[in-house]
């Protein structure tokens, strides 16, 4: 059986970088950031320290933790720039070359039957596990998860340059099906679903191989369409009227199960490396906080890039900056020979009402009634027809033959309507 999204933009074949081999990236810096947001974080180390690869960098007691991702010495710990503009608390590494891992780290000492879920529960908390496309840690899901939750693992890439999960699948299944009978016993979840491209078949063979004949675990041959990874959508199409899944990526299932294996945090990120500047587009594994000049200094480029994207080409951000790290979230980092984004033509942008938008909308909204209500400065409207039901994932923008931008004009009047919430609620009086 293989499952459909409701919309969405159908996605045709598979690149052929998915079938190469994971190629494996070494870095003379690093800049790990020690947090994702601007916030007083403080480290855990200063400037000429020796770290190895997993010395716990920062542990905020509301945060994720973060690890050094090289051996080296640390040379400031300052704020340093992120993809989207932010200026973030992070630690710079210089790299040593040998990439010497901690000698504390250790793994799990007992058998996962007999390990207590709240130890598995810290174990990944102290690892540190965040992936894309995700705002919280493993960690904060699981906890807001509630009791004895469905599991869901998105295993498959459905925009139409990225492609590093189909290689994860193709190398480590046994490993990510690993991490996924870790998960549940950790957060008490009844069964898990492998959420894989139908397209696939290699990744669809060994995940089901890897499976074996478990009664909890199922592969689950999703189309390739866009936006159906996405963790609304995912949990849409395959939860109950009575359920509320957990989500988690092949790459989260990866690092718990190398945390408790190997007691390894999480310092690499696999990704994709592609976009028509790159003439050999390719799955690489980078450590955390490796520049994304770097990392493109090490591929054969067609030309020079002018725009470089960290994501997907459907909604990536432009990397403005070129020593931009690589961050737990990064799926991907696309360069481009021209500077503008493919999917957006930005020619006179006008809403001509075809409907297309609402086609293709994963969540069943209506973008173009919702953008047209947001130009009559109708906030009422906008939102009683589902403005905070949008999920942003840009199929209306990459099918508006009008050319409008409609996902980003929607995001931004979410996040103007959220401050101007939030800057008019109460002050408590605490002088009583």
């Amino acid at each position: 059986m293989k499952y459909q999204i409701r919309g969405g933009i159908r996605q045709r074949g598979l690149a052929s970088s998915a079938e190469r081999q994971i190629e494996t990236m070494t870095a003379s810096f690093v800049t790990v950031p020690l947090s994702d947001r601007a916030e007083d974080v403080t480290p855990l180390v200063a400037v000429g320290d020796f770290v190895y690869v997993g010395t716990k960098l920062s542990d905020p007691p509301s945060g994720t933790p973060a690890h050094a991702s090289a051996s080296g010495t640390v040379v400031s710990t300052e704020d340093h720039l992120l993809a989207d503009g932010s200026a973030v608390p992070a630690v710079r590494i210089e790299s040593d070359g040998q990439m010497t891992p901690d000698p504390s780290l250790a793994p799990c000492r007992t058998k996962l039957s007999e390990t207590p879920p709240e130890q598995l529960l810290d174990m990944i908390r102290s690892a540190g596990i965040k992936a894309a496309p995700f705002g919280d840690s493993l960690a904060a899901r699981i906890a807001a998860a509630g009791e004895n939750p469905d599991l869901i693992v998105s295993a498959f890439d459905d925009d139409p340059m990225i492609h590093f999960a189909h290689a994860l699948l193709r190398t480590h299944a046994k490993a990510i099906v690993g991490g996924a009978k870790i998960l549940l016993r950790a957060c008490g979840a009844r069964s898990a679903r492998f959420a894989v491209c139908a397209d696939d078949t290699k990744a669809c063979f060994f995940v089901k191989e890897a499976i074996g004949d478990s009664r909890y675990l199922t592969l689950c041959p999703v189309e390739r369409t866009y936006p159906a990874s996405h963790p609304t959508v995912l949990s849409a199409l395959f939860a109950g009227e009575d359920s509320d899944p957990l989500v988690v990526t092949a790459e989260e299932c990866l690092a718990v199960y190398r945390a408790f294996a190997a007691g390894e945090p999480m310092t690499q990120r696999v990704l994709s490396l592609g976009g028509r500047a790159v003439k050999e587009p390719c799955t690489v594994r980078v450590p955390i906080g490796m520049s994304i000049s770097e990392i493109l200094s090490g591929v054969r480029l067609r030309r020079t890039p002018n725009l470089v994207l960290t994501g997907g080409v459907m909604n990536g951000r432009s990397a403005a900056l070129a020593d931009v790290p690589v961050e737990k979230a990064t799926a991907a980092i696309l360069a481009f020979g021209h500077s503008r984004i493919p999917c957006h033509p930005y020619l006179e942008p006008t809403c001509i009402g075809c409907g297309r938008c609402a086609d293709v909308c994963p969540v069943g909204l209506a973008p173009g009634a919702i953008f047209r209500a947001l130009e009559k400065d109708d906030r009422a409207e906008a939102e009683r027809i589902g403005l905070a039901s949008c999920i942003s994932c840009g199929a209306c923008a990459f099918v508006c033959p009008g050319t409008v931008n409609v996902s980003a004009r929607l995001a931004e009047a979410k996040r103007t309507f959220s401050v101007e919430k939030n800057a008019g609620e109460e002050v408590p009086d605490e002088t009583n």
